[in-house]
């Protein structure tokens, strides 16, 4: 089961990683051109480091859709592979293997 678990949450997290990668790439262009159009005559070192600092504003918004992403894409990847199907033919139930317990633990408020 351990070996189950730590194949899904492999491939969860190469998903995670790269979904976030894009969105945090496309939120970066949007900064770079908002800073762009209104920083006409400021100090280009100035700009930089209030781009930097913008950037980081919509990291709450995007981590919470970076996880849903990753996780249409990995288990809906694993059910159009029929993953999912021979895990139940070999006695496994679908709430087993789906790494709910780790990630229950995770989103829980304390």
């Amino acid at each position: 089961m351990r070996i189950l678990h730590r194949y899904y949450l492999q491939e969860l997290a190469a998903n995670f990683l790269l979904t976030f990668g894009v969105l945090f790439a496309v939120a970066l262009l949007v900064a770079v051109a908002r800073w762009t159009y209104h920083s006409a005559g400021l100090d280009p070192l100035l700009v930089v480091k209030a781009m930097l600092l913008w950037s980081v504003d919509p990291l709450p918004h995007l981590i919470p859709v970076a996880v849903m992403i990753a996780v249409v894409l990995t288990y809906g990847r694993a059910a159009a592979d029929r993953e999912i199907l021979a895990v139940r033919m070999g006695g496994v139930h679908p709430t087993r293997f789906s790494c709910r317990r780790p990630s229950w633990g995770s989103c829980w408020p304390p």
